[in-house]
């Protein structure tokens, strides 16, 4: 489901940006957050109770990082599509998520920052010296 949320927002996204102040934040919203919502392991209890719930749960795992993959392939598309200064208009919440637990993510987060500060020195440069004083490990 939310893999086609990322997919349309990605193609409404390369047809214009007349609502770019709507799709695009709630976009990243959605790819951040189910990359960050790992299925939890089963508890003991549910073990015992369940003689395949390690099964299920390493398919339900599967399924995510499938998943994230595919979400990361529509918006590395979206972001060799679309103008770099598209993505100014939510510089601030890629600068917030600068941390997240998902190593695909983060990686082309990274990227993804790093284009823009690339490309528009002078309007991404002086929000990137806000989190250089961030004390959270990456």
């Amino acid at each position: 489901m939310q893999e086609s949320v990322v997919r349309f927002y990605c193609k409404s996204l390369e047809y214009g940006s007349k609502h770019v102040y709507q799709s695009l934040p709630r976009l990243l919203f959605v790819w951040f957050n189910f990359a960050s919502n790992v299925p939890s392991p089963p508890t003991e209890k549910q073990r015992q109770q369940e003689r395949d719930a390690m099964a299920e749960y390493r398919a339900m795992l599967e399924l995510h990082h499938k998943t994230v993959k595919i979400m990361s392939t529509h918006i590395a598309k979206l972001y060799n599509t679309v103008p770099a200064y598209i993505f100014l208009t939510v510089y601030s919440q890629l600068i917030s998520r600068i941390c997240h637990p998902n190593a695909q993510v983060w990686n082309q987060l990274k990227g993804m920052i790093a284009g823009i500060v690339g490309r528009h020195p002078h309007q991404a440069i002086w929000m990137m010296m806000a989190v250089s004083k961030v004390s959270e490990t990456i």
